[in-house]
């Protein structure tokens, strides 16, 4: 699938960026995806920190253009019809899937402050809780949906290592992905 986004959408002209959204939908860039997530229906959502924009590709090559959230990583949690963005400062952000808009200010709601240290993070399917890694405090942590000030530690004792072990004794070193 690569090798037909190059054909299709990359022009190669550094810092080149063409987007165009209610139609169309194209978008050309020197991209340097960060994370890449593909929902049920086989969209391909990309975020691009060279570029900042998050981009949704349907299965036939249409672009939908996001926002500039400067992502490092996706989640997208089809059954709530979101899409989180966890920014290098380690921010996430939230904004429904189907918000499309060429403009800066169409990047999300910050509901959670980082701590400069993102690494990845997914969606829990069956609950929709948010799972993320923090390569700061060497852990995993859960947010419930909707309940974005009461992280859990599901693993890691904040401390760097390599250890199994229960919650309070395995240890991660910058845990990613």
């Amino acid at each position: 699938r690569s090798s037909d986004l190059n054909s299709q959408h990359g022009t190669g002209n550094q810092h080149h960026v063409a987007l165009d959204n209610g139609g169309a939908g194209s978008y050309n860039a020197v991209v340097r995806p960060t994370d890449l997530k593909i929902d049920s229906k086989g969209n391909m959502y990309i975020c691009d920190d060279w570029t900042s924009a998050t981009v949704r590709f349907e299965p036939d090559g249409k672009a939908h253009y996001l926002g500039w959230q400067i992502a490092v990583s996706l989640a997208i949690d089809e059954a709530s019809n979101r899409l989180y963005s966890m920014t290098a400062n380690g921010n996430i952000l939230l904004k429904d899937l189907d918000d499309y808009g060429s403009s800066p200010s169409s990047h999300g709601t910050i509901i959670i402050t980082g701590n400069g240290s993102p690494g990845g993070m997914d969606i829990d399917k069956s609950t929709g809780d948010l799972y993320i890694t923090n390569i700061g405090t060497n852990q995993i942590i859960k947010y419930v949906k909707d309940r974005w000030d009461t992280p859990i530690v599901i693993a890691g004792t904040g401390k760097s290592g390599y250890a199994d072990g229960p919650v309070n004794e395995a240890t991660f070193t910058s845990p990613w992905g």
